[in-house]
């Protein structure tokens, strides 16, 4: 190649061309992109670290939300059991006074019905013997042909 031959005149403007383009590029390198890198650098560096900060400090905060959270979710859940238990004995109270009022009406009923069944009873009986006098007047007649009273009758039949 013509260019790198070091006879010739070429080779050491070449080799000053590539001095000169090399150190300005290492020049705008060095002094220009490299501190805006560094700088682009501790910007993502700051920001990073802040939005660390905030995340754990609204970290934190979350856990003393759910902390308190958890702690009146704890309190509502044993405000209901105290409640479900007041409500279940103010019902079983209540339950406990209708059954109470309920026995006592039906007591009285069955103790009237049970007075009510005895008077009939007691009809019927009085019915009964003035129907036992004169079914057993009737067959004293068609026997032995002799009337007998009433009064004898029952009185007969009371000795039985």
């Amino acid at each position: 190649m013509p260019q790198l031959d070091p006879n010739k005149a070429m080779f050491l403007a070449q080799l000053f061309w590539l001095f000169v383009t090399f150190t300005v590029l290492y020049m705008c390198i060095a002094f220009y992109i490299t501190p805006r890198l560094e700088g682009v650098f501790k910007h993502r560096a700051t920001l990073l670290k802040s939005d660390l900060e905030i995340a754990e400090r609204l970290h934190a905060q979350t856990e003393s939300v759910i902390s308190n959270y958890t702690t009146s979710q704890d309190a509502a859940k044993r405000n209901s059991v105290i409640e479900i238990e007041q409500a279940r004995l103010s019902f079983n109270k209540e339950a406990e006074a209708r059954k109470a009022a309920h026995t006592a009406e039906l007591t009285q009923r069955l103790n009237e019905a049970e007075q009510r069944i005895a008077k009939q009873r007691e009809a019927a009986l009085a019915t009964i013997k003035d129907s036992a006098a004169e079914l057993a007047g009737g067959i004293v007649h068609k026997i032995s042909g002799v009337k007998e009273t009433a009064k004898s009758i029952q009185a007969a039949i009371k000795g039985l």
